[in-house]
């Protein structure tokens, strides 16, 4: 470890002397005693000396460079989730709620008697929906969407597939990330 440190410590100094010559060579070439076309010729062939020395020093840099990924990016594209973005049938987002930190929520609509945590009352179709119509989980990191037995039923669409699953009573259906949920015919994302 200590003898990489030496050895980039000496390459930092050489680079440092090689452009601080780079620049002296540049001034030299402006006090020349020649003709305007012999300095203009110094200075291009000193100019592409500059450029492929600078390109040298960026494979050299970027050789064993390790690009970190920041855990936000990592957390997007795995299976964390976040929000259940409510969606109209051009896929364009009508409301949203923060599921994170949650263990269960059931989804529905409120009634007198009982209130749901995603309340899809007062959507378009939601005639289509049943007071109890489905259930998300949190559970060993994953979230879980369950039907209710509900009337219409609910579907999960797989982000990036087309085809649509229909969920049966007690049969929890594990979601990712941009995942959809039909909800009868409402659509929730998972984000």
């Amino acid at each position: 470890m200590k003898k990489n440190n030496k050895k980039y410590g000496i390459i930092s100094i050489i680079d440092n002397l090689v452009w601080a010559a780079i620049g002296a060579l540049f001034v030299v070439i402006g006090y020349m005693d020649t003709s305007k076309n012999t300095k203009i010729i110094y200075a291009v062939i000193l100019a592409v000396f500059a450029c492929i020395y600078m390109w040298f020093i960026y494979v050299k840099a970027t050789k064993d460079l390790i690009v970190a990924t920041p855990v936000e990016m990592i957390r997007e594209n795995n299976t964390h989730i976040r929000k259940l973005i409510l969606l109209n049938d051009e896929y364009q987002m009508l409301k949203q709620w923060n599921i994170e930190g949650k263990a269960g929520l059931l989804i529905g609509k409120n009634t007198k008697e009982e209130t749901v945590d995603i309340d899809l009352s007062d959507t378009a179709l939601s005639a289509l929906i049943s007071n109890e119509h489905a259930l998300l989980n949190y559970t060993n990191g994953n979230w879980f969407v369950e039907d209710f037995d509900s009337e219409q039923g609910t579907a999960v669409q797989k982000v990036n597939k087309s085809e649509l699953q229909y969920l049966t009573k007690s049969e929890p259906v594990q979601l990712e990330a941009g995942d959809y949920i039909y909800i009868g015919k409402t659509i929730l994302q998972v984000k």
